[in-house]
């Protein structure tokens, strides 16, 4: 059994690394990163579990290199996350205004 345990984690490490690698060759500027999250909020990024992440990961991002279009993404993450836990919308408020968005 320790064996099996040794050789998936070799395994999963391994694949972590790979796929890592080609991430970080692939979006290696904040300004990639933004484009990936925030050229369609609404579909699904392989970088993040879940909408709610995403959302506020791509309102952060966008905000920091100041992406012309940040109200309209604003306007979609907001979109995305009207039928989410009411908690969630309440953390989402509270970003927005710390990111000073309207």
């Amino acid at each position: 059994m320790e064996d099996l345990e040794k050789c998936f984690a070799d395994i999963t490490e391994n694949d972590f690394s790979i796929a890592s690698e080609k991430v970080f060759e692939n979006y290696d500027t904040i300004e990639k990163v933004d484009e990936l999250l925030n050229s369609s909020p609404e579909k699904h990024t392989m970088l993040l579990n879940n909408k709610e992440q995403h959302c506020y990961k791509g309102l952060i991002v966008g905000t920091l290199v100041k992406n012309p279009d940040i109200n309209t993404v604003d306007s979609s993450y907001l979109k995305i996350i009207e039928d989410m836990a009411s908690h969630i919308q309440e953390n989402c408020a509270k970003l927005r205004a710390l990111l000073q968005l309207s």
